[in-house]
């Protein structure tokens, strides 16, 4: 080999090494820039492409994380979370299927966080459930991460597209939009079951039905009701409590004087106010004897679906029970809890009716108001 040629082949391996050693050195490069969604109060959202860290704050967003399957990118939780009393879960079917969400560290107080532990946590995105794009803009701008809002304006009823919309928001951010649609896909089939089993019963064939004891911002007694009830709304049951009778709302109180008139055939009571709906009875005894539910012993409870917001599954789990009370040859094929487990595990990914039912302090069975 002569000399030049030595001195070339050198050089080269010199460059080559350097140029290896460059790229050993420099910093690893984001793949991308992120995606942009519009998040439930209309906010255009850059998040980043592939998501492993968030934390939620707020009434229902972590509940909306479990059901898309998300649970593992929780890196905080809010205060009440980490309780892992009976009381302290309650019907928190999100919680009671995800024990292991105590273990995390906390981000703050219920309903708002704090932002140094919310920094400290380190979250790639942050889901806020609000009403106001203003908040999630200043809760942003301040800690310099994304922060995606969700809504409780969403349902099983009027709002079901909204409901559904939230739902692929979130598979959108965390990549989960096989999870999100089979989600869609399984809501849109338990309902279209529901209507179809009732849908030839005639009217004159349907008792007159009632709901109380539905938790809003807090327990309420016998008068808390709702005008659009969806397990009797699926079942086209024939509800008492009309629309006009609630002043623009689905849920809330009513005159509890009224309801010796509207005489339900059957009462349904949510386990959330039971204990309160008792204190009623003793008030109100007289008038509430009257009523051809209570004399004849037609009370039935139903799942605490109210807790920190709306546990959808609890909800689809009621329509079930309600179903096999009110048309019991439609429903005969239904073990109510076997089928309330089925919901459970394909939502929360645990079958968890009897914790459920421990937290709640009842579930599907008569009870007695005396």
């Amino acid at each position: 080999m002569n000399k030049s040629y030595a001195l070339g082949a050198v050089f080269v391996v010199a460059i080559l090494l350097g140029a290896i050693g460059l790229v050993l050195m420099a910093p690893e490069k984001d793949t991308g820039e992120g995606i942009t969604v519009v998040d439930m109060v209309g906010r255009e959202v850059t998040v980043p492409e592939k998501v492993d860290r968030i934390v939620c704050i707020g009434a229902g967003s972590l509940r909306f994380i479990t059901y898309l399957e998300g649970t593992d990118k929780v890196v905080g939780v809010e205060d009440h979370e980490v309780k892992t009393g009976p009381t302290d879960i309650g019907g928190r079917t999100y919680r009671a299927a995800h024990p292991e969400l105590a273990e995390l560290p906390t981000i703050g107080p219920i309903h708002k966080g704090d932002d140094e532990l919310i920094i400290k946590a380190n979250p790639q995105v942050i889901f806020k459930s609000s009403y106001e794009a203003g908040d999630c803009d200043d809760l942003q701008n301040k800690l310099g991460i994304p922060v995606v809002a969700l809504t409780n304006q969403v349902d099983l009823g009027p709002n079901i597209e909204l409901f559904y919309k939230q739902i692929r928001l979130i598979g959108e951010v965390l990549d989960k939009d096989d999870r999100a649609e089979d989600l869609i896909s399984n809501t849109k089939k338990t309902i279209t079951d529901l209507e179809d089993r009732v849908k030839d019963i005639p009217e004159a064939e349907k008792l007159r039905v009632y709901v109380g004891g539905i938790s809003y911002s807090g327990a309420h007694g016998i008068d808390s009701t709702s005008c659009k009830y969806p397990p009797f709304d699926f079942l086209n049951a024939n509800n008492v409590i009309t629309v006009g009778m609630m002043k623009n709302k689905t849920v809330g109180q009513i005159d509890i004087e009224i309801l010796p008139e509207l005489n339900p055939q059957v009462m349904f009571i949510d386990w959330g106010g039971y204990e309160l709906c008792k204190n009623d009875y003793v008030q109100y005894k007289a008038s509430l004897d009257d009523i051809d539910a209570v004399k004849n012993g037609e009370l039935y409870g139903v799942l605490q679906y109210n807790w920190y917001a709306t546990n959808y599954d609890s909800l689809l789990a009621n329509c079930y029970y309600v179903g096999t009370v009110l048309f019991p040859e439609e429903f005969a094929d239904v073990d109510p809890e076997q089928k309330t487990d089925e919901i459970y595990e394909f939502w929360v990914g645990a079958s968890i009716y009897d914790e459920v039912v421990k937290n709640c302090g009842g579930g599907f069975e008569k009870v007695s108001l005396a």
